[in-house]
């Protein structure tokens, strides 16, 4: 809208309107011409971001990722729990926590769930506890989901049938607005000569567990190797109490094996005479 002031100055004249007047006139004029352009570009590039009248219903999500020396691990995760309970329960929750260690290595996770509001600088303070032990944020992961339809969706169904379902459906939506999920995750490194002496450490280990093996073993097997030896000894001495308990025939066996032999030996060479035989 575009004013002429020189031509309401003229007309002020004609119509007996003093200066005065005009200049309240004129600016009531421009308030309404600034209205309405104001008016007009909200029309055009949309009130908000999900469409509608409202604004967008968004439920976030943060995941961090930390490097740092194996034996801090504990540490670090310790002083992240004790940030969240400087908050409060109402501001934070931790609802997770895993830690496991190993030869060279060390690891652990931990989630909190955090007030929306506070959610971002929670996640900015967990950097420093990390950084002076030594450790450094290896990534960051951001997610965002729009629920204004389900929470829509989750209040139409509730006013419809108001039912247990509906209510809970509709209150686990509304809370992840209010709310924002953080994961931790803690990767720790052990440094070369650590790892050199607990391969050390597993090696004594293996050792010892061979040597316990390896007794079980003899204690199960020995008294059995002791009985199996003895009963061969019974054996054999009851089979030479036999034979000298029949050296008759024992030497006629001997006898006929002899004549056999010489039976053979004739028999290949008949040049010999026989016994008593010249």
């Amino acid at each position: 809208m575009t004013i002429d002031v020189n031509r309401l100055i003229r007309q002020d004249c004609m119509d007996g309107i003093t200066p005065l007047k005009r200049l309240l006139l004129s600016s009531t004029l421009i308030v309404l011409a600034l209205s309405g352009c104001s008016e007009q570009s909200r029309d055009q590039s949309g009130a908000t971001l999900s469409g509608g009248g409202t604004a967008a219903q968004m439920s976030y999500g943060y995941s961090y990722h930390f490097t740092l020396p194996g034996d801090v691990v504990t540490q670090a995760q310790d002083r992240h729990i004790a940030m969240c309970d400087q908050l409060g329960l109402s501001r934070c929750r931790m609802q997770e926590m895993h830690r496991s260690a190993g030869t060279g290595s060390s690891d652990g996770s931990t989630r909190f769930v955090v007030a929306s509001g506070d959610a971002r600088k929670f996640g900015q303070d967990l950097i420093a506890p990390v950084a002076s032990l030594n450790g450094t944020m290896t990534s960051r992961e951001f997610e965002a989901e729009d629920l204004s339809k389900q929470i829509a969706d989750a209040q139409a169904k509730a006013g419809e049938k108001d039912t247990v379902a509906s209510r809970m459906t509709l209150a686990e939506a509304q809370n992840r607005v209010v709310t924002s999920a953080i994961w931790v995750y803690y990767d720790g490194k052990t440094a070369f000569g650590e790892q050199i002496g607990a391969a050390f450490g597993d090696a004594g280990e293996t050792m010892r567990s061979s040597i316990i093996a390896l007794i079980y073993f003899l204690s199960a097997v020995l008294p059995w190797a002791l009985v199996l030896g003895l009963m061969f000894f019974v054996l054999r001495a009851g089979v030479r109490r036999f034979r000298d308990m029949f050296p008759r025939a024992r030497g006629s066996g001997l006898q006929h094996q002899e004549r056999n032999r010489l039976d053979e030996r004739f028999a290949h060479d008949p040049q010999v005479p026989p016994d008593g035989l010249s």
